[in-house]
Order: C-alpha cells, then sequence, then structure tokens
C-alpha cells in the first residue's frame, strides 16, 4: 500500500526530469525538491497507515487491524497472559541514542562498507544529497529567505517547486 502512496510523487519527480526541470546533479534541485515535497511524502505515507490501520478485513468478519489489536490485547489480558508491562517510556524511547549500546562492535565507515556485489559503497549522505546534505539545505534556506514551502498550490507542490528553483536562478 505504501508504494501506492508514493507513485503519484514518483509520476511527479519523473515529469519534472523528463521536462528538464529537475536535474538531481544541481544541488539547488536536489535541496528544493527535499524542502518541497519531503513533508508532503511524508503526510502522504501517514494517510495511507491511518488507512491501513482503519480498514476493514472481509476475512476477519469485517475488523480492523486496530480493533484485532485491540481485542487480541482484550483476549490476553482476560486470559491473564498479558504482563501489563507497556514497554519502555515514550521519553526513553525519543531519546536520539535510544537503543545504542556502546559496547557493541561498530560497523566499518560507509567508505568501506561494500555492496552485494563487493564494491564500495558510498555515504548517500541526507536523503541521497551526498555528504554536504545539510550545507545544501542550510544555503538554499538562507537564499530563499522567508518564501513559504509548505504553501498549498493546489498542484502537489510542483508550483511551490519552479517558484523556488526560479528564486534561485537555476
Amino acid at each position: 500500500m505504501r508504494k501506492d502512496c508514493l507513485e503519484a510523487y514518483r509520476r511527479i519527480f519523473q515529469s519534472l526530469e523528463e521536462q528538464e526541470l529537475l536535474n538531481m546533479y544541481i544541488p539547488e534541485h536536489r535541496a528544493c525538491i527535499f524542502l518541497v515535497f519531503q513533508k508532503r511524502v511524508q503526510e502522504s505515507l501517514n494517510r495511507c497507515k491511518e488507512a491501513w490501520n482503519f480498514h476493514q478485513l472481509g476475512s476477519e468478519h469485517n475488523k480492523s487491524p486496530m480493533a484485532l489489536f485491540a481485542l487480541s490485547r482484550q483476549t490476553a489480558l482476560s486470559r491473564g497472559y498479558w504482563t501489563g508491562d507497556p514497554g519502555d517510556a515514550v521519553e526513553d524511547a525519543e531519546d536520539p541514542l535510544y537503543g545504542f549500546d556502546g559496547e557493541a562492535p561498530v560497523p566499518p565507515p560507509a567508505e568501506q562498507q561494500e555492496d552485494a556485489n563487493g564494491r564500495a559503497e558510498e555515504d548517500p549522505g541526507l536523503c541521497g544529497m551526498g555528504p554536504d546534505g545539510e550545507r545544501e539545505l542550510e544555503g538554499v534556506l538562507n537564499r530563499l529567505g522567508d518564501f513559504d514551502l509548505d504553501r498549498e498550490d493546489g498542484n502537489w507542490g510542483i508550483n511551490v517547486y519552479l517558484e523556488a528553483i526560479q528564486m534561485l536562478g537555476v
């Protein structure tokens, strides 16, 4: 289902590339694509997740996955095999080092890792933007000033992207 949610964005990016309005070798284009579409894509994925969690399953007497979870939890409680332990506190799980074991072996640096074919993999950086991704984003944000990258344009963000690259002169 996630693939279906992202298909529209894949077509948008492909169309922009075909029209030569997006060139991923141009740092400003990469940054604008990320800045304009990252939040939109995430919101689309969140809507898909909600739709999936609450859709009815015909094979389960029209109950949703969330309803099935609640029923299984209730069954576990009534039969006495629910421990009552909800797991780790949310505050702990939100810690950036949550799950990090400082004594565990450290994998080799990304530039030394090899893919399945034995070729060295490079560090893709921020969302594939390269090792200077954060600097690219900061530079573009500074140049755009108070331009509203999240503005709804009625065109999936395409017009916002085009205006941003036009403002940058690329």
